[in-house]
């Protein structure tokens, strides 16, 4: 299917304008926040085929689940902040979760930028 140049380039027009908007703090900047948001992803859902928009749907509920994973191992609480590392296994062990079990889930979300991988598991 043919892409709309048109279309695309009122979305890219939109997320100027939004982002203007908050950068400088206008509409309260949670609501020009979600509004850019909602424009990158309308232009996001234009741009791919409609394949490809049923792909990502499709690869958003394992997302979830494996937010949802992560979330209840409480993964987001035992990880260090800034620039430390922890591998999966010391990360397992500290939980008592599954050490495969939780590399696969944390690899599932290092696609999504929640974890960057930065060596073996």
């Amino acid at each position: 299917m043919p892409t709309d140049a048109l279309g695309i380039q009122d979305h890219l027009d939109a997320i100027i304008i939004a982002a203007k908007t908050l950068q400088k703090g206008g509409h309260g900047s949670e609501k020009a926040r979600k509004e850019l948001n909602l424009a990158a992803e309308k232009l996001a859902i234009a741009v791919r085929e409609p394949e490809e928009n049923v792909h990502f749907v499709e690869t958003q509920i394992a997302q979830v689940a494996a937010v949802r994973s992560v979330i209840a191992m409480g993964v987001f609480d035992a990880i260090p902040v800034g620039n430390s590392s922890i591998n999966s296994q010391t990360l397992a062990t500290k939980l008592g979760v599954d050490t495969d079990l939780l590399a696969r889930l944390m690899r599932a979300r290092t696609s999504t930028h929640h974890f960057a991988e930065t060596g073996e598991q």
